[in-house]
């Protein structure tokens, strides 16, 4: 069997563990994180690329909005913290407005520890 294969069938559990990772983010920040201020209507995660794309359809706006980011997981200390980088949206106003932020001070959440678990044991 040729390594092409093997890579294939690599890629394609990596790409089916994207996707399951997708839907559950989108299912969890709908229900827990986001359902005061609308809602998210999708979520790719690539993680071999470290990237992610969203598309969020908010209270009181017409169009959704898009987003698209680079993210790194890093330990510091005892906890995991998500940097998002790159970050690219669908409004002009608001791509300049998070790089101006970022510029000072990164884009940085710190995941809770059931969180990092799940990061950890799915490989992100």
């Amino acid at each position: 069997m040729s390594e092409s294969f093997f890579g294939g069938i690599v890629s394609a559990i990596a790409h089916g563990r994207d996707r399951a990772v997708s839907e559950l983010a989108r299912l969890l920040a709908n229900r827990f994180a986001l359902a005061r201020y609308g809602e998210m209507r999708e979520f790719s995660l690539d993680s071999d690329a470290r990237e992610f794309r969203a598309e969020f359809l908010l209270r009181g706006e017409d169009r959704p909005v898009s987003v698209r980011a680079a993210w790194r997981l890093e330990k510091e200390g005892g906890a995991t913290v998500l940097t998002l980088e790159r970050v690219r949206t669908s409004r002009e106003w608001m791509t300049r407005l998070i790089a101006d932020r970022a510029a000072s001070q990164p884009l940085r959440v710190e995941l809770s520890p059931a969180a990092a678990v799940a990061a950890r044991i799915l490989g992100l």
